[in-house]
């Protein structure tokens, strides 16, 4: 007699590839080559960079939102405090981020850097755990444990002072909140241009008061570059908008990508950050932290073939 009751296949974890998939795969790549434009500008004192960068974007936005005469969204949209708190959240985040990022590159701690997000990774997929309450699976949870590993024998070899450990903690837990605070936005706005000219919208005023109490100290060097200078300055602070959209894209439910996949993606920025620094900037690279790149990688593939259920 026929029966049902045959064991079903294995599901290996169903996120379908979609814009949003391509979009959390497509920034983290571009975050790290937009290392070797941060190196093209450093010219400029970091406050300046990371000022010109979200004026700069935030004027593009708007203008945008000008040509699309959607004002009236973005206000009543802006009205609403759930979402205030959680774009409060993620810009003041994604600031601090700026802050620690910019001069980890520009004093050649490109490594750190890398480590920094490779954390950021794992940062993320727990707390998407504990806050936004994504399953974990067994097999999941051994494949972040491997990651923890890898990134502990990364840490080991590039931490030389107290300098690298505050920069690897504050990079990668700083964006790790970014992405969870954006998800949690995302929920209430559909699109990723509108969400992240409501974030940056909120960034004027913190950096004014951050910008009245440093510029003092370089305000000679504002007078001192020259046009080029100031047009590659905005060059490269207006290319940033590009994984910036594709990462808010990324978090975007209707595409119904997990934070702990978009967690684990990050990983392709710290690993092109680190291919970057070796390859290009010519800094030694030890067989130590090849063998984390590789763990890591490993623990990439493991994660994202694990089933989704618990």
């Amino acid at each position: 007699m026929a029966t049902n009751l045959q064991k079903s296949p294995p599901i290996v974890a169903n996120i379908s590839i979609n814009f949003g998939l391509i979009s959390a795969i497509a920034s983290p790549t571009l975050w790290a080559f937009y290392t070797i434009l941060i190196k093209q500008v450093s010219f400029s004192p970091c406050y300046l960079t990371i000022c010109v960068r979200i004026l700069a974007v935030l004027t593009l936005l708007l203008i945008i939102f000008a040509l699309r005469g959607k004002f009236a969204e973005l206000i009543n949209l802006g009205r609403k405090p759930e979402i205030c708190r959680s774009l409060i959240a993620s810009g003041g985040a994604y600031l601090l981020h700026l802050a620690v990022f910019y001069p980890a590159i520009l004093l050649n701690y490109q490594k750190v850097a890398s480590a920094g997000m490779f954390f950021c990774t794992i940062a993320t997929a727990f707390l998407s755990y504990f806050i936004l309450k994504e399953p974990l699976n067994r097999q999941k949870k051994q494949a972040l444990g491997l990651g923890m590993i890898a990134i502990a024998l990364f840490a080991s070899q590039v931490i030389t002072d107290p300098l690298s450990l505050f920069f690897l903690v504050s990079i990668g837990l700083t964006f790790a909140l970014v992405i969870i605070a954006r998800k949690s936005a995302a929920k209430q706005i559909n699109n990723s241009i509108t969400l992240v000219t409501l974030e940056t919208l909120l960034l004027p005023a913190p950096l004014a008061v951050f910008s009245l109490n440093i510029m003092p100290a370089f305000s000679s060097t504002v007078f001192e570059l020259n046009l080029g200078q100031w047009l590659l300055l905005l060059l490269v602070s207006l290319v940033s908008l590009i994984p910036i959209l594709l990462q808010a894209e990324a978090v975007n439910p209707r595409w119904n990508v997990p934070t702990t996949t978009i967690g684990i993606f990050n990983l392709l920025s710290p690993t092109g950050q680190f291919l970057i620094a070796t390859l290009m900037f010519q800094q030694t690279a030890t067989f130590g932290q090849w063998f984390a790149i590789f763990l890591l990688i490993f623990a990439l593939i493991r994660y994202n073939l694990s089933p989704n259920q618990k």
